[in-house]
C-alpha cells in the first residue's frame, strides 16, 4: 500500500537536484569539452574535474539535507489533506534510499558527456546497462526483504492507516543507489584507461561534506527548539537556516 505513490513523490525530489545541478552543468560543459582535442587530454580531464567540483558543491549539501531533514522536505511540500504523517515518513525513507546514490548519479551525467566529447558513445551506454542490471537485481532482493518490515515498527506513534505501510519501496530505492555507484566506478575506471592520473575530487568533496554536516547541526538545533508549528513553517525555517549556513561557510572558506 502506498508504494507507487511514495516512489513517485520521492523520485520528483530526487530528480530535482540532478536536473538543476547535474544536467545543467553537464549540458553547458559539453560544447567546451568537445572543443578540446585528443592531444590535450590532460587539460580535458582537468576541466572535467573542475566541473565535478561545481556540481558537487550543491549536490553534497542536498544529499546531507535530504538525509537529515527529509521528513521536513517531504512534509512541507506534500503533507496536507489525506497525505498524513505516515505517508510523509514513507516518502522520506524512500527519498533517503535514492539520496544515497545522488552524488554518484549527478557525477555520472558529467562523465558520460566526457565520453561523448571523446567521440565514445558505446562506453556510457554499456555501463548504463550495468547500472540497470545491478539496480534491478539488488533492488528486487532488498524490496522482498524490507517489504516484511512495517513502517510502524521503526517509526512509533504514527496514526494507523487503512492498510499497513511497508518498506519494500525503500529497498528499490536503495538498490538504485548501489547501481549509481557501480556505474560511477566503472566510468572512472574507463576514463583512467585514457589517463591513469584521473581521480574524482574526493578531497574537495570531503570538505563540502564537512561543511554540510556542520551546517546541519545548528539547523537541527533550531528544529529541536521550535514549537509544534505547521510542518511547512518549520521546514521553511530549518531548511532556510541550513542553506544559509552552508553557503556562508563555503563563501568564507573559498
Amino acid at each position: 500500500a502506498g508504494a507507487l505513490g511514495a516512489l513517485g513523490n520521492a523520485q520528483t525530489l530526487y530528480l530535482l537536484p540532478i536536473s538543476l545541478f547535474g544536467m545543467s552543468v553537464a549540458a553547458s560543459e559539453l560544447p567546451e569539452l568537445s572543443r578540446i582535442s585528443q592531444g590535450e587530454l590532460r587539460g580535458f580531464l582537468e576541466r572535467v574535474t573542475a566541473s565535478l567540483r561545481q556540481i558537487l558543491y550543491l549536490v553534497v549539501p542536498t544529499t546531507v539535507g535530504y538525509l537529515a531533514f527529509g521528513v521536513l522536505v517531504v512534509g512541507a511540500l506534500f503533507q496536507t489533506g489525506r497525505f498524513g504523517a505516515a505517508d510523509t515518513w514513507l516518502v522520506a525513507l524512500v527519498l533517503a534510499g535514492y539520496t544515497l546514490g545522488l552524488a554518484a548519479t549527478t557525477a555520472s551525467r558529467l562523465l558520460q558527456n566526457a565520453f561523448y566529447a571523446l567521440s565514445d558513445t558505446k562506453t556510457p551506454a554499456r555501463l548504463a546497462v550495468w547500472r540497470v542490471a545491478v539496480s534491478g537485481v539488488l533492488g528486487a532482493g532488498l524490496m522482498v526483504v524490507l517489504d516484511r518490515v512495517a513502517l510502524a515498527e521503526i517509526v512509533p506513534g504514527l496514526a494507523e492507516t487503512p492498510e499497513p505501510l511497508r518498506l519494500g519501496a525503500v529497498g528499490l530505492a536503495a538498490g538504485s543507489a548501489v547501481g549509481a555507484w557501480v556505474e560511477l566506478a566503472r566510468l572512472v575506471a574507463a576514463l583512467r584507461a585514457h589517463d591513469a592520473t584521473f581521480r574524482l575530487p574526493w578531497r574537495a568533496t570531503s570538505r563540502m561534506a564537512a561543511l554540510a554536516v556542520g551546517a546541519a547541526v545548528p539547523a537541527a538545533g533550531l528544529w529541536w527548539i521550535l514549537p509544534p508549528w505547521p510542518v511547512w513553517v518549520v521546514g521553511a525555517l530549518v531548511l532556510g537556516a541550513y542553506g544559509a549556513v552552508y553557503l556562508a561557510s563555503g563563501h568564507a572558506l573559498d
